[in-house]
């Protein structure tokens, strides 16, 4: 039942507690699926340090083994002193250098999560027309606005709609939504571009034509509630 399979603390049901609960467990959901994709993100990055941790070891054991057993104590000492440099240089690039692949927690939203685990299931798909927009918050003024709406032709995508307004955050000029029409595999390229450069402080994808949001319906007559009997079934399946 529902309340056993998601742990439903109340003992009497009603519609309202079930779609309270219904919407902390959807929450839940969420979160999980955007931690295991942010973990496997940065699995990426702490493998490729490691890798690079290991080549270096082994070049250090390397020149030890060719070294006199006068020198070995100060060969020992050069290859800890050649690690902590290689350590130090990952960290720096890490910290530098935009990452193409999303590793960073920050620059990973949800939307983007779902865009790119749908291109990953199904890679027909990944040439589908997607409608997406894209909030651009610019550092250096309105003017380097054209740059990025060439980058997006570019991109082989199509601007269906520009609003810009200034910003309220330091060090932030404007901030520019921009809908455009192109193709999933583009869409994340197209992101990937826009986060190196340095005229902009950040950008966000926030929605995709997976979302549809349709007009509420109210019923006008009794009759009408007769359309809404399979909602119980959402909320109370036990019944």
């Amino acid at each position: 039942s529902y309340s056993i399979e998601n742990g439903y603390p109340a003992r009497r049901r009603s519609l309202v507690d079930d779609a309270r609960f219904e919407t902390l467990v959807v929450k839940q959901t969420k979160q999980s699926v955007l931690e295991e994709a942010r973990q496997r993100a940065n699995d990426t990055n702490a493998d490729q340090t490691i890798t690079c941790a290991q080549d270096e070891q082994g070049q250090g054991e390397h020149y030890a083994d060719v070294s006199s057993s006068d020198d070995e104590q100060v060969e020992s000492l050069i290859c800890a002193a050649r690690k902590q440099e290689a350590k130090a240089e990952a960290s720096s690039d890490s910290d530098g250098k935009p990452d193409d692949d999303y590793d960073d927690d920050a620059g990973l939203t949800e939307e983007e999560v779902v865009l790119a685990k749908t291109i990953a299931e199904s890679p027909e798909s990944e040439h589908s027309v997607q409608k997406a927009a894209l909030v651009l918050r610019l550092r250096e003024g309105i003017g380097s606005l054209g740059r990025i709406l060439k980058t997006i032709e570019n991109f082989k995508g199509t601007v269906t709609h520009v609003e810009s307004r200034p910003s309220k955050k330091e060090g932030v000029q404007f901030e520019v939504l921009v809908k455009v029409d192109m193709s999933r595999q583009s869409l994340l390229q197209l992101i990937r571009n826009l986060r190196q450069s340095s005229a902009l402080d950040g950008v966000t994808l926030l929605a995709d034509n997976s979302v549809s949001i349709k007009d509420p319906w109210f019923p006008r007559h009794a009759s009408d509630l007769d359309n809404c009997n399979h909602l119980m079934t959402k909320y109370e399946p036990d019944l």
